[in-house]
């Protein structure tokens, strides 16, 4: 074999293993499905932390259940935030809330949503 086919071939080789170890080293991930809260019928992750844990929010497909914000761990769902509605709704209607990222210490950060009702 001459000189410059064995530098290709030793090159070749040197990308070949390369591309193997990369491949070898990528992140396995793992899907878990996470259930809904009762009462409710769907659910969808809106934030995860370093941990694993998870926030998001939980509704009825109906409509007539208001939305859940919730914190998954340790494979089990809880409800966080308020889940009936607060103070004065004599012009609103009680839509729900909604977990949207969560920290390090399970401190959800999320949305309280109300629907102002207009009369003309």
């Amino acid at each position: 074999m001459s000189e410059p086919m064995k530098t290709t071939l030793i090159f070749i080789l040197a990308i070949f293993a390369s591309f193997t170890a990369t491949v070898h080293s990528q992140t396995k991930y793992t899907v878990t499905d996470l259930g809904v809260l009762p009462g409710t019928d769907s659910s969808w992750a809106r934030g995860i932390n370093n941990l694993g844990h998870v926030t998001g929010n939980s509704s009825a497909d109906s409509g007539l259940a208001p939305q859940l914000a919730f914190l998954y761990k340790n494979g089990k769902m809880q409800t966080v935030g308020p889940t009936t509605p607060q103070g004065d709704l004599t012009h609103y209607s009680y839509i729900g809330t909604a977990g949207i990222a969560i920290n390090l210490f399970d401190q959800v950060v999320g949305t309280y949503y109300l629907l102002l009702h207009v009369e003309a």
